[in-house]
Protein backbone atom coordinates (compact mmCIF):
# COMPACT_ATOMS: atom_id res chain seq x y z
CA UNK A 1 0.00 0.00 0.00
CA UNK A 2 1.58 3.12 -0.88
CA UNK A 3 1.53 6.18 0.70
CA UNK A 4 -1.62 8.34 -0.18
CA UNK A 5 -1.59 12.05 0.08
CA UNK A 6 -4.44 14.55 1.26
CA UNK A 7 -6.66 15.63 -2.10
CA UNK A 8 -7.06 18.96 0.09
CA UNK A 9 -4.49 21.13 -0.50
CA UNK A 10 -3.49 23.59 1.92
CA UNK A 11 -5.47 26.51 0.40
CA UNK A 12 -8.56 27.51 2.49
CA UNK A 13 -6.88 26.76 6.24
CA UNK A 14 -3.83 28.30 4.62
CA UNK A 15 -4.97 31.48 3.66
CA UNK A 16 -6.93 31.99 6.95
CA UNK A 17 -3.99 30.93 9.29
CA UNK A 18 -2.19 33.90 6.97
CA UNK A 19 -4.88 36.36 7.51
CA UNK A 20 -5.26 35.70 11.14
CA UNK A 21 -1.41 36.31 11.71
CA UNK A 22 -1.07 39.29 9.57
CA UNK A 23 -4.24 41.21 11.44
CA UNK A 24 -2.55 39.67 14.91
CA UNK A 25 0.89 40.84 14.13
CA UNK A 26 -1.01 44.66 13.05
CA UNK A 27 -2.87 44.83 15.77
CA UNK A 28 0.04 43.19 18.79
CA UNK A 29 2.94 44.91 17.08
CA UNK A 30 2.90 48.51 18.65
CA UNK A 31 2.36 47.45 22.32
CA UNK A 32 5.54 45.73 24.16
CA UNK A 33 9.09 46.53 24.64
CA UNK A 34 11.19 45.72 22.12
CA UNK A 35 12.98 41.94 21.34
CA UNK A 36 16.13 42.99 22.84
CA UNK A 37 15.43 45.12 25.68
CA UNK A 38 13.01 42.03 26.55
CA UNK A 39 15.42 39.72 26.17
CA UNK A 40 17.53 41.71 28.30
CA UNK A 41 15.11 41.93 30.90
CA UNK A 42 13.69 38.35 30.59
CA UNK A 43 16.54 36.13 30.17
CA UNK A 44 16.68 36.02 26.42
CA UNK A 45 17.16 32.68 24.36
CA UNK A 46 17.82 29.31 26.34
CA UNK A 47 18.78 25.95 24.62
CA UNK A 48 17.62 22.84 26.99
CA UNK A 49 18.74 19.38 25.60
CA UNK A 50 17.70 15.66 27.02
CA UNK A 51 19.58 12.81 26.21
CA UNK A 52 18.36 9.19 27.29
CA UNK A 53 19.45 5.68 27.21
CA UNK A 54 17.09 3.22 27.72
CA UNK A 55 17.57 -0.95 27.20
CA UNK A 56 14.16 -3.07 27.61
CA UNK A 57 14.16 -6.51 28.06
CA UNK A 58 10.75 -8.20 27.33
CA UNK A 59 8.64 -11.38 26.77
CA UNK A 60 6.71 -9.11 24.01
CA UNK A 61 8.43 -5.97 22.81
CA UNK A 62 5.45 -4.23 20.81
CA UNK A 63 2.23 -5.92 22.84
CA UNK A 64 1.52 -8.41 19.64
CA UNK A 65 0.05 -11.60 19.50
CA UNK A 66 2.08 -13.96 18.55
CA UNK A 67 4.69 -12.69 21.40
CA UNK A 68 7.91 -10.92 19.86
CA UNK A 69 10.25 -11.48 22.82
CA UNK A 70 14.24 -9.90 23.45
CA UNK A 71 16.10 -7.27 24.01
CA UNK A 72 15.54 -3.44 22.58
CA UNK A 73 18.33 -0.56 23.48
CA UNK A 74 16.65 3.08 22.43
CA UNK A 75 18.78 6.16 22.81
CA UNK A 76 16.29 9.56 22.04
CA UNK A 77 17.49 13.27 22.43
CA UNK A 78 14.66 15.99 23.42
CA UNK A 79 14.96 19.40 23.46
CA UNK A 80 13.86 23.04 23.17
CA UNK A 81 15.18 26.19 22.16
CA UNK A 82 13.26 29.08 24.30
CA UNK A 83 13.15 33.01 23.68
CA UNK A 84 10.87 34.44 25.61
CA UNK A 85 10.41 38.61 26.36
CA UNK A 86 7.55 40.51 28.00
CA UNK A 87 6.25 41.34 24.71
CA UNK A 88 6.67 37.64 22.68
CA UNK A 89 7.68 34.03 23.07
CA UNK A 90 9.25 31.11 20.52
CA UNK A 91 9.60 27.62 21.36
CA UNK A 92 11.34 24.93 19.29
CA UNK A 93 10.82 22.02 20.57
CA UNK A 94 12.38 18.62 18.93
CA UNK A 95 12.79 14.82 19.73
CA UNK A 96 15.01 11.78 17.81
CA UNK A 97 15.49 8.70 19.03
CA UNK A 98 17.18 5.36 17.15
CA UNK A 99 16.33 1.97 18.27
CA UNK A 100 18.38 -1.17 18.24
CA UNK A 101 16.73 -4.73 18.42
CA UNK A 102 16.70 -8.33 16.64
CA UNK A 103 16.29 -6.33 13.37
CA UNK A 104 18.91 -4.15 13.44
CA UNK A 105 18.73 -0.27 13.69
CA UNK A 106 15.07 1.79 13.19
CA UNK A 107 14.27 5.15 13.33
CA UNK A 108 12.10 5.47 16.50
CA UNK A 109 10.10 8.32 17.49
CA UNK A 110 10.59 11.49 15.96
CA UNK A 111 9.53 14.93 15.75
CA UNK A 112 9.75 19.03 16.04
CA UNK A 113 7.11 21.65 17.00
CA UNK A 114 7.13 25.11 17.60
CA UNK A 115 4.88 27.90 18.94
CA UNK A 116 5.18 31.58 18.53
CA UNK A 117 3.14 33.63 20.53
CA UNK A 118 3.02 38.03 20.36
CA UNK A 119 0.81 39.54 23.69
CA UNK A 120 0.19 43.21 23.65
CA UNK A 121 -2.87 45.74 25.64
CA UNK A 122 -4.36 45.06 21.99
CA UNK A 123 -4.56 40.94 21.95
CA UNK A 124 -2.72 37.72 21.57
CA UNK A 125 -1.39 36.07 18.64
CA UNK A 126 -0.76 32.53 18.59
CA UNK A 127 0.84 30.24 15.71
CA UNK A 128 1.79 26.77 16.21
CA UNK A 129 3.39 23.88 13.83
CA UNK A 130 4.08 20.34 14.22
CA UNK A 131 5.55 16.89 12.46
CA UNK A 132 5.77 13.56 14.35
CA UNK A 133 6.72 10.25 12.94
CA UNK A 134 6.76 7.17 13.98
CA UNK A 135 6.87 3.48 13.76
CA UNK A 136 4.11 1.15 14.10
CA UNK A 137 3.51 -2.17 14.38
CA UNK A 138 -0.61 -3.02 12.99
CA UNK A 139 -1.72 -6.89 12.87
CA UNK A 140 -5.07 -7.63 10.18
CA UNK A 141 -6.41 -10.22 8.15
CA UNK A 142 -5.50 -10.73 4.75
CA UNK A 143 -7.30 -12.20 1.77
CA UNK A 144 -7.21 -15.86 2.80
CA UNK A 145 -8.55 -14.60 6.53
CA UNK A 146 -4.68 -15.00 7.46
CA UNK A 147 -3.61 -13.13 10.48
CA UNK A 148 -0.74 -10.86 9.34
CA UNK A 149 1.78 -9.00 11.31
CA UNK A 150 3.33 -6.01 9.56
CA UNK A 151 5.04 -2.86 10.64
CA UNK A 152 4.65 0.79 8.89
CA UNK A 153 4.84 4.49 9.45
CA UNK A 154 2.91 7.36 10.92
CA UNK A 155 3.23 10.54 10.18
CA UNK A 156 1.39 13.58 11.82
CA UNK A 157 1.53 17.14 10.87
CA UNK A 158 -0.88 20.37 11.35
CA UNK A 159 -0.13 23.72 11.48
CA UNK A 160 -2.84 26.24 13.06
CA UNK A 161 -3.56 30.02 14.95
CA UNK A 162 -5.61 31.47 17.01
CA UNK A 163 -6.04 35.25 17.81
CA UNK A 164 -7.76 36.78 20.84
CA UNK A 165 -8.58 40.55 21.11
CA UNK A 166 -9.71 42.30 24.17
CA UNK A 167 -9.51 39.39 26.77
CA UNK A 168 -9.49 42.14 29.83
CA UNK A 169 -11.81 43.87 28.43
CA UNK A 170 -15.97 44.08 27.84
CA UNK A 171 -15.63 42.66 24.92
CA UNK A 172 -13.80 39.96 23.46
CA UNK A 173 -13.39 38.29 20.51
CA UNK A 174 -11.14 35.16 20.09
CA UNK A 175 -10.31 33.56 16.11
CA UNK A 176 -8.81 29.93 15.47
CA UNK A 177 -7.95 27.69 12.70
CA UNK A 178 -6.40 24.62 12.20
CA UNK A 179 -5.58 22.18 9.90
CA UNK A 180 -3.83 18.68 10.82
CA UNK A 181 -2.83 15.78 8.86
CA UNK A 182 -2.35 11.86 9.32
CA UNK A 183 -0.82 10.08 7.02
CA UNK A 184 0.02 5.96 6.73
CA UNK A 185 2.64 3.64 5.08
CA UNK A 186 1.78 0.34 5.92
CA UNK A 187 0.10 -2.22 4.70
CA UNK A 188 -3.17 -2.42 6.67
CA UNK A 189 -6.07 -2.07 4.93
CA UNK A 190 -7.66 -0.27 7.56
CA UNK A 191 -4.42 2.24 8.22
CA UNK A 192 -6.69 4.83 6.27
CA UNK A 193 -5.06 8.69 5.90
CA UNK A 194 -6.97 11.49 6.99
CA UNK A 195 -7.19 15.20 7.22
CA UNK A 196 -9.14 17.24 9.80
CA UNK A 197 -9.96 21.17 9.46
CA UNK A 198 -11.25 23.21 12.35
CA UNK A 199 -12.43 26.55 12.82
CA UNK A 200 -13.93 28.52 15.77
CA UNK A 201 -14.92 31.82 16.62
CA UNK A 202 -16.17 33.11 19.92
CA UNK A 203 -17.21 36.56 21.01
CA UNK A 204 -18.09 37.57 25.02
CA UNK A 205 -19.79 40.57 26.15
CA UNK A 206 -19.79 41.71 29.93
CA UNK A 207 -23.39 42.98 30.23
CA UNK A 208 -22.97 43.65 34.61
CA UNK A 209 -20.44 42.93 36.84
CA UNK A 210 -22.01 39.67 37.30
CA UNK A 211 -23.11 39.08 33.62
CA UNK A 212 -21.31 37.59 30.77
CA UNK A 213 -23.05 36.58 27.37
CA UNK A 214 -20.78 34.95 24.23
CA UNK A 215 -21.86 33.73 20.69
CA UNK A 216 -19.87 30.69 19.49
CA UNK A 217 -19.76 28.86 15.75
CA UNK A 218 -17.56 26.35 15.25
CA UNK A 219 -16.65 24.25 12.54
CA UNK A 220 -14.68 20.90 12.21
CA UNK A 221 -14.35 18.63 8.88
CA UNK A 222 -12.63 15.62 9.10
CA UNK A 223 -11.69 13.79 5.34
CA UNK A 224 -10.71 10.24 4.92
CA UNK A 225 -8.84 8.87 1.95
CA UNK A 226 -10.71 5.58 1.66
CA UNK A 227 -12.69 3.51 -0.73
CA UNK A 228 -16.13 5.60 0.07
CA UNK A 229 -14.42 9.08 0.18
CA UNK A 230 -16.00 9.72 2.97
CA UNK A 231 -15.83 13.11 4.67
CA UNK A 232 -17.57 14.28 7.86
CA UNK A 233 -18.03 17.78 9.10
CA UNK A 234 -19.91 19.53 11.99
CA UNK A 235 -21.38 22.80 12.14
CA UNK A 236 -22.23 24.34 15.59
CA UNK A 237 -23.42 27.74 16.54
CA UNK A 238 -24.51 28.81 19.66
CA UNK A 239 -25.51 31.43 22.64
CA UNK A 240 -24.92 31.41 26.08
CA UNK A 241 -24.90 33.29 29.14
CA UNK A 242 -22.67 33.00 32.52
CA UNK A 243 -24.40 34.85 35.82
CA UNK A 244 -22.87 35.36 39.20
CA UNK A 245 -25.53 34.60 41.77
CA UNK A 246 -23.66 36.12 44.76
CA UNK A 247 -23.20 33.66 47.58
CA UNK A 248 -19.90 32.13 46.08
CA UNK A 249 -22.39 30.35 43.39
CA UNK A 250 -23.01 30.98 39.60
CA UNK A 251 -24.93 29.34 36.85
CA UNK A 252 -24.13 28.62 33.37
CA UNK A 253 -26.66 28.17 30.50
CA UNK A 254 -25.59 27.57 26.76
CA UNK A 255 -28.08 26.69 23.83
CA UNK A 256 -26.50 25.39 20.49
CA UNK A 257 -27.61 24.48 17.06
CA UNK A 258 -25.64 21.34 15.65
CA UNK A 259 -25.44 19.88 11.97
CA UNK A 260 -23.24 16.92 11.39
CA UNK A 261 -23.09 15.66 7.69
CA UNK A 262 -21.47 12.48 6.32
CA UNK A 263 -20.94 12.52 2.51
CA UNK A 264 -19.71 9.32 0.66
CA UNK A 265 -18.22 10.08 -3.04
CA UNK A 266 -16.93 6.70 -3.75
CA UNK A 267 -19.49 6.04 -6.81
CA UNK A 268 -22.20 8.95 -6.35
CA UNK A 269 -22.44 11.70 -3.95
CA UNK A 270 -24.46 10.82 -0.95
CA UNK A 271 -25.30 12.56 2.33
CA UNK A 272 -26.63 11.68 5.50
CA UNK A 273 -27.47 14.70 7.46
CA UNK A 274 -28.32 14.53 11.73
CA UNK A 275 -29.30 18.03 13.20
CA UNK A 276 -30.66 19.05 16.24
CA UNK A 277 -30.78 21.34 19.37
CA UNK A 278 -27.63 21.10 22.50
CA UNK A 279 -26.87 22.74 25.08
CA UNK A 280 -25.73 22.71 28.66
CA UNK A 281 -26.76 23.87 32.29
CA UNK A 282 -24.67 23.94 34.90
CA UNK A 283 -24.15 25.60 38.41
CA UNK A 284 -21.10 25.72 40.86
CA UNK A 285 -21.00 26.64 44.29
CA UNK A 286 -17.99 27.03 46.11
CA UNK A 287 -18.50 25.71 49.62
CA UNK A 288 -16.46 26.25 52.77
CA UNK A 289 -14.65 23.05 52.54
CA UNK A 290 -14.92 22.12 48.64
CA UNK A 291 -17.59 22.71 46.11
CA UNK A 292 -20.59 21.60 44.52
CA UNK A 293 -21.04 21.07 40.94
CA UNK A 294 -24.58 20.22 38.87
CA UNK A 295 -25.06 20.20 35.13
CA UNK A 296 -27.17 18.73 32.74
CA UNK A 297 -25.72 19.06 28.95
CA UNK A 298 -27.11 17.27 25.27
CA UNK A 299 -24.58 16.85 22.73
CA UNK A 300 -25.83 16.33 19.00
CA UNK A 301 -23.65 13.54 16.90
CA UNK A 302 -24.28 11.40 14.00
CA UNK A 303 -25.67 8.39 16.08
CA UNK A 304 -28.41 10.77 17.75
CA UNK A 305 -28.24 12.63 21.32
CA UNK A 306 -26.20 11.94 23.88
CA UNK A 307 -28.03 13.37 27.27
CA UNK A 308 -25.74 13.65 30.49
CA UNK A 309 -27.20 14.48 33.76
CA UNK A 310 -24.21 15.09 36.80
CA UNK A 311 -23.58 16.10 40.76
CA UNK A 312 -20.40 16.33 41.71
CA UNK A 313 -19.00 16.86 45.36
CA UNK A 314 -15.40 18.46 46.16
CA UNK A 315 -14.19 18.17 49.77
CA UNK A 316 -10.41 18.99 51.22
CA UNK A 317 -9.05 17.94 54.01
CA UNK A 318 -5.94 19.19 55.62
CA UNK A 319 -3.90 17.31 53.62
CA UNK A 320 -6.08 15.71 51.02
CA UNK A 321 -8.80 16.23 48.69
CA UNK A 322 -11.67 14.07 47.10
CA UNK A 323 -14.00 14.59 44.43
CA UNK A 324 -16.83 12.24 43.47
CA UNK A 325 -19.54 12.53 41.32
CA UNK A 326 -22.66 10.33 40.00
CA UNK A 327 -24.72 10.67 37.14
CA UNK A 328 -25.99 8.92 34.08
CA UNK A 329 -25.87 9.17 30.38
CA UNK A 330 -29.03 8.55 27.58
CA UNK A 331 -28.18 7.29 24.15
CA UNK A 332 -30.61 6.02 21.29
CA UNK A 333 -33.36 7.44 23.16
CA UNK A 334 -33.92 5.42 25.73
CA UNK A 335 -30.75 3.82 26.90
CA UNK A 336 -29.42 4.52 30.42
CA UNK A 337 -26.09 3.96 31.83
CA UNK A 338 -24.48 5.17 34.74
CA UNK A 339 -21.93 7.92 35.21
CA UNK A 340 -19.28 7.71 38.24
CA UNK A 341 -16.45 9.71 39.01
CA UNK A 342 -13.66 10.05 41.70
CA UNK A 343 -10.35 11.72 42.59
CA UNK A 344 -8.50 11.61 45.41
CA UNK A 345 -5.61 13.19 46.22
CA UNK A 346 -3.54 12.34 49.51
CA UNK A 347 -0.20 14.14 50.78
CA UNK A 348 2.17 11.67 52.84
CA UNK A 349 4.56 12.49 54.94
CA UNK A 350 7.24 10.70 52.34
CA UNK A 351 5.37 11.07 49.43
CA UNK A 352 1.73 11.37 47.59
CA UNK A 353 -1.15 8.72 46.94
CA UNK A 354 -3.62 9.67 43.95
CA UNK A 355 -6.79 7.49 42.49
CA UNK A 356 -8.94 8.60 39.96
CA UNK A 357 -11.95 6.91 37.90
CA UNK A 358 -13.83 8.97 34.94
CA UNK A 359 -16.73 7.84 32.81
CA UNK A 360 -17.24 9.45 29.81
CA UNK A 361 -20.02 8.86 26.39
CA UNK A 362 -18.99 9.60 23.03
CA UNK A 363 -18.94 8.32 19.45
CA UNK A 364 -15.52 6.27 18.41
CA UNK A 365 -13.64 6.17 14.92
CA UNK A 366 -15.83 3.67 14.35
CA UNK A 367 -19.33 5.44 14.41
CA UNK A 368 -20.23 3.26 17.65
CA UNK A 369 -21.42 5.16 20.68
CA UNK A 370 -19.63 3.78 23.44
CA UNK A 371 -18.90 4.27 27.52
CA UNK A 372 -15.73 5.32 28.02
CA UNK A 373 -13.63 4.35 31.72
CA UNK A 374 -10.55 5.35 32.60
CA UNK A 375 -9.28 4.14 36.51
CA UNK A 376 -5.74 5.45 37.39
CA UNK A 377 -3.81 4.57 40.90
CA UNK A 378 -0.36 5.39 41.86
CA UNK A 379 2.10 6.37 45.08
CA UNK A 380 4.67 7.59 45.54
CA UNK A 381 7.18 7.20 48.01
CA UNK A 382 10.65 9.59 48.68
CA UNK A 383 13.28 7.22 50.24
CA UNK A 384 15.51 10.05 50.78
CA UNK A 385 16.62 13.10 49.25
CA UNK A 386 17.85 11.73 46.24
CA UNK A 387 16.00 8.01 45.45
CA UNK A 388 12.32 7.19 45.12
CA UNK A 389 10.00 4.71 44.93
CA UNK A 390 6.68 4.59 42.18
CA UNK A 391 4.09 2.73 41.89
CA UNK A 392 1.44 2.82 39.25
CA UNK A 393 -1.78 0.94 37.95
CA UNK A 394 -4.08 2.23 34.84
CA UNK A 395 -7.20 0.64 33.48
CA UNK A 396 -8.68 1.73 30.09
CA UNK A 397 -12.03 0.36 28.81
CA UNK A 398 -14.26 1.13 26.09
CA UNK A 399 -17.58 -0.53 25.57
CA UNK A 400 -20.02 -0.54 22.74
CA UNK A 401 -23.68 1.18 24.50
CA UNK A 402 -26.74 -1.07 23.75
CA UNK A 403 -24.73 -4.41 23.29
CA UNK A 404 -22.70 -5.71 20.29
CA UNK A 405 -19.49 -3.93 18.50
CA UNK A 406 -16.42 -4.40 20.33
CA UNK A 407 -15.28 -4.24 24.29
CA UNK A 408 -11.59 -2.71 24.65
CA UNK A 409 -9.95 -3.24 27.89
CA UNK A 410 -6.07 -2.17 28.72
CA UNK A 411 -4.36 -2.92 32.19
CA UNK A 412 -0.74 -1.35 32.88
CA UNK A 413 0.78 -1.66 35.82
CA UNK A 414 4.34 -0.32 36.70
CA UNK A 415 6.98 -0.21 39.74
CA UNK A 416 9.88 2.04 39.04
CA UNK A 417 12.92 3.42 40.83
CA UNK A 418 14.56 6.69 40.27
CA UNK A 419 17.49 7.73 41.80
CA UNK A 420 19.79 11.05 41.18
CA UNK A 421 23.12 10.42 40.17
CA UNK A 422 24.10 14.43 39.96
CA UNK A 423 22.70 17.37 39.79
CA UNK A 424 21.45 16.64 35.56
CA UNK A 425 21.84 13.24 35.21
CA UNK A 426 19.08 10.43 36.39
CA UNK A 427 18.63 7.00 36.24
CA UNK A 428 15.35 4.83 36.32
CA UNK A 429 14.80 0.96 36.68
CA UNK A 430 11.39 -0.87 37.04
CA UNK A 431 8.83 -3.46 35.96
CA UNK A 432 6.30 -2.69 33.37
CA UNK A 433 2.99 -5.20 33.09
CA UNK A 434 0.42 -4.77 30.67
CA UNK A 435 -2.67 -7.04 28.58
CA UNK A 436 -5.11 -5.82 25.94
CA UNK A 437 -8.31 -7.47 25.91
CA UNK A 438 -10.57 -7.38 22.69
CA UNK A 439 -13.82 -9.03 21.72
CA UNK A 440 -12.84 -11.61 19.69
CA UNK A 441 -9.10 -11.40 19.75
CA UNK A 442 -6.42 -13.48 21.85
CA UNK A 443 -5.59 -11.30 24.48
CA UNK A 444 -2.15 -9.86 24.11
CA UNK A 445 0.53 -9.07 27.27
CA UNK A 446 4.02 -8.26 28.01
CA UNK A 447 6.37 -8.21 31.00
CA UNK A 448 9.37 -5.70 30.71
CA UNK A 449 12.49 -5.19 33.08
CA UNK A 450 13.94 -1.63 32.04
CA UNK A 451 17.00 0.65 32.65
CA UNK A 452 16.90 4.36 32.45
CA UNK A 453 20.26 7.02 31.70
CA UNK A 454 19.67 10.58 31.16
CA UNK A 455 21.48 13.55 31.15
CA UNK A 456 20.18 17.15 31.09
CA UNK A 457 21.84 20.24 30.03
CA UNK A 458 21.00 23.60 29.73
CA UNK A 459 22.83 26.59 28.39
CA UNK A 460 21.90 30.64 27.35
CA UNK A 461 24.45 32.17 24.60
Amino acid sequence: MSRKTSRRGPSEVTRLVAGLGAIGLGLVASSGPSSAQGAADDGGVVFDLTLSQTVEASDNLDLEDPANSGFRSITSLDGSIRSITRSQSFVLGYSAAVELDDDGFTLGDTGVDAMYMRMGPGGELTLDARYFRKEITEEFQGDDLETIIASGTQIDYGYGARLLLGADGPLSLELSARQDEREFDSPDPDAVDFSTVRLSARASARLDPATTARATLNFTEREEDDAANQIESTTTAGLGVTRDLGNASSVSADVNWTRVAITETAIIRETTETTGIGGRLSYDRDLPNGSFTASAEREITENGPIDEFRLGREVEFPASSLFFEAGIVITDGDTVSPLLGVDYERELRDGALNLSVTQTAGVNSDDETVLSTRGNASWLRDINQISSLTAAVGVRNDSTIGGGGTTTRRVDASLTYRRQLTQTADLSAGYEYAIVSETGEADRQSNTLFVTVSQALSARP
